[in-house]
Parts: C-alpha cells; sequence; structure tokens
C-alpha cells in the first residue's frame, strides 16, 4: 500500500513538472514570445520618388532578453530575390544583465532611384531625414518589397534569431528617366543630312530615345510646343535625318523609360548645347553661263539628222517626128484621103514608136483630119450650089479642079 502511495505521488509530480521542463529546454519558443518586429511604412503604394520606411522593434517583457542586432534589406515584389541591404545594427552585451535595448523605432527614406548595396549602411537610425543609400546601384522601375530581421541575447542559449520576419507592402517604382547629355548636331551638305547624336542614360532600363525636329524660316524665330515632330524612336546613340528644303532646323532628343506596368514614361527633352546649336539649310544657287571676252565660241560639232527629199524632174521629150510612109497607090482610092486600113492603125498606134511618140503624133493628125473633114464640107456645099444654079444638071465632080 505505501508503496502504490508512493508511485501515485511521483507519477503526480512528474506531470505537474514537464511544462517547466519542455519550457526551459525551448529558448527560442520564449524568444518569441518576448520580441515583436513591425513595419508602419511602406505600405502598398505606387510612387515616382523617394520612400518613407518606418519600423519598430520591441522586447515585450522588459524582464526578459534584449536586442542584440537588427537589419533592413530590399528584395524584389515577390520577396524571393535579396537585391541588397539598407543598413544593420549590431548592440554590445548588456552589462549588467537585463539593461540593454528593448525597444528601436527605425526611420529612414529610400532614394528609390538607387539600389542598396550587398551590405548596406553601418547604421540606419537617425530619423527620416536620412535618405538611404547613399551609393550603390541605380535601380529600375520595378516592384520591391521590405524586410525587418532582428536577433536578442537569448536565455540560457545566446544568438537565437526571432522566426517572425515581417515584410513591408508591395513598392511600384516608376521614376521617370535622367535628361539626355550631349546631344551635338552635324550636317553633310552633299548628302543634304543632319546627324543627331547624344549620350546614353546611366539608368538600366532605358534603352529607346526619341528624336523631334522643328524648322523655322529664320534663326531668331522660336520653335513652338506643337511644332515639334518626332522623327523616330531610336535604340542607340544616333539618328540621320534628310534636311533637303532651305530653313533653320533644330533637334532635342527624349529618354523613354519602361514603368513597371509597361508603360512609358519620358524625361525632359534635350537640345544641342555644342556648336552648331542650329542648322541652317540654304537653296541650291542657280548656274548661269557667261562668255568672257576674248573667248572663242565653242566650235564643238553638233551631229544633226537631216532627211534629204529628192526633187522629181519632169522631163520634157521633144515632139516625136512625123514619119511619113509612101504608100503606092491603088486604083479607086484618093491619095488625099484618109486612109482605113494599115496606114490608119500604123498611126493610131503611133507609128511602132513609144508611148510619147504616139501621142505627138496623134497630136498632130487630129488637125489634119479635121481640116480635111472641112474642106470635104466645103466641096459638098460647093457642088449643091452648082447643081442649084445649073437647073438640077447633073455635073461631074472633078476634084482637081479645086
Amino acid at each position: 500500500m505505501r508503496r502504490f502511495i508512493a508511485l501515485t505521488a511521483t507519477a503526480a509530480l512528474a506531470l505537474i513538472l514537464v511544462p517547466f521542463a519542455a519550457q526551459a529546454q525551448d529558448p527560442e519558443q520564449q524568444i518569441e514570445e518576448t520580441m515583436s518586429v513591425t513595419i508602419q511604412n511602406p505600405g502598398t503604394i505606387t510612387t515616382a520618388g523617394n520612400v518613407t520606411v518606418t519600423a519598430t522593434i520591441k522586447i515585450a517583457d522588459l524582464n526578459a532578453d534584449e536586442i542584440k542586432s537588427y537589419k533592413v534589406e530590399l528584395f524584389n515584389g515577390a520577396g524571393t530575390a535579396l537585391l541588397g541591404q539598407f543598413c544593420s545594427v549590431t548592440y554590445n552585451a548588456p552589462e549588467p544583465p537585463n539593461e540593454g535595448v528593448k525597444k528601436v523605432d527605425i526611420a529612414f527614406t529610400w532614394n528609390s532611384k538607387r539600389i542598396p548595396a550587398a551590405n548596406g549602411a553601418e547604421n540606419c537610425e537617425g530619423g527620416t531625414g536620412t535618405v538611404l543609400p547613399s551609393g550603390g546601384s541605380l535601380s529600375t522601375n520595378n516592384t520591391y518589397k521590405i524586410r525587418v530581421t532582428a536577433t536578442t541575447f537569448g536565455v540560457p542559449t545566446p544568438d537565437q534569431a526571432d522566426t517572425d520576419e515581417p515584410f513591408s507592402g508591395v513598392v511600384t517604382i516608376n521614376n521617370a528617366p535622367a535628361t539626355p547629355s550631349n546631344v551635338a548636331l552635324s550636317h553633310n551638305k552633299d548628302a543634304k543630312t543632319i546627324k543627331v547624336s547624344w549620350g546614353r542614360n546611366a539608368e538600366p532600363d532605358v534603352s529607346d530615345y526619341r528624336v523631334q525636329e522643328c524648322v523655322v524660316d529664320k534663326s531668331s524665330k522660336p520653335c513652338e510646343d506643337n511644332s515639334w515632330k518626332t522623327k523616330a524612336d531610336v535604340r542607340g546613340q544616333s539618328l540621320e535625318v534628310k534636311a533637303e528644303n532651305p530653313g533653320i532646323y533644330r533637334y532635342r532628343v527624349i529618354a523613354l523609360r519602361p514603368t513597371a506596368t509597361g508603360a512609358t514614361i519620358i524625361s525632359e527633352p534635350a537640345s544641342a548645347k555644342g556648336d552648331p546649336t542650329e542648322i541652317e539649310v540654304v537653296a541650291d544657287p542657280e548656274v548661269t553661263t557667261t562668255t568672257q571676252p576674248g573667248t572663242p565660241p565653242d566650235t564643238t560639232p553638233i551631229t544633226v539628222t537631216k532627211t534629204v527629199v529628192k526633187p522629181t524632174r519632169r522631163v520634157q521629150r521633144a515632139a516625136p517626128e512625123v514619119v511619113q510612109r509612101i504608100v503606092e497607090e491603088a486604083p479607086g482610092y484618093n491619095t488625099n484621103l484618109p486612109y482605113n486600113g494599115e496606114g490608119a492603125e500604123t498611126a493610131s498606134s503611133g507609128l511602132g514608136g513609144d508611148a510619147g511618140e504616139g501621142e505627138g503624133q496623134r497630136a498632130i493628125l487630129i488637125p489634119l483630119a479635121g481640116g480635111a473633114l472641112l474642106l470635104v464640107f466645103a466641096m459638098q456645099v460647093h457642088y449643091l450650089n452648082r447643081r442649084a444654079g445649073a437647073g438640077l444638071e447633073t455635073v461631074p465632080v472633078d476634084f482637081d479642079e479645086f
């Protein structure tokens, strides 16, 4: 019975002491219960300038541990890639015990144009007047998060980190690019072109530039805002443009930078600062040709194509000679009358000559034939008159009488 009572008492005591033993063997759990880290700013914001960062680290139980160190870091928007560290602070061991740092208020301004370096600054206390980072690389327009981590002098094991590592809200940065530098102009008169060149921006996400042109008729005339015309968006540091018409040509360059959402934000325009700041294009002079005294004329032979037309000559042919044919008189024919036989054919055909001679013969024979007919007609009239006078006496006609 006594033995049963002893075992029961031992078991009850063990159950009572188990929670205390577990708490003594888990110092990390004890630290988590005594320290808290909160970030007041920034929340979820979109900005084109500096960002105010405020946070608080404190020990909940003032009779427990003290803060040993803390650091502030910059991450990508997802919180998975460490980009740099703003600052870090480490305190000495508390002397005497329980008289160390129990609370820290963090406050500084993030210069959002720059990404902090890997090690960051050694001290980030000093209020919102402290601007970080002072160095580091230039930032891109993107989304970011800020994380604060703290450690304590743990009891009984030191350097136990708090497992709660709060992040700030998402910070969207949309900074405008810087104004381009070293804008210069050069003129190629023969090619009638103007070359515009400029320096590269330092921002890592600036790659495109916009070139604008303004043309006026005289140098004293300013360029109005609506007179600037975009010639091209260029990925590079120069552009060659045509300039053929007379006038005063001016150019300016604008840097283009993408935002975190994919839009475009532009810089202030930069005009040429060197010599020249503008290009004057004049019209080509008119070309005139003058002859100096004593200069011999140009004797260069000129080839002229002529069309030669040969005139048609009319050849006057002599009248054909009249060929007389001797025809033997046949009984019963009068040689003074036209003959209807072979001679007539020969006469009508030109007596065997060519066409010209035939025409000449006809020109002679026709009057002869007409004259013969008149002669016959006259003889007939004479004959009739004589018959009328002789009382219708038949008188033989003697042709030889006429």
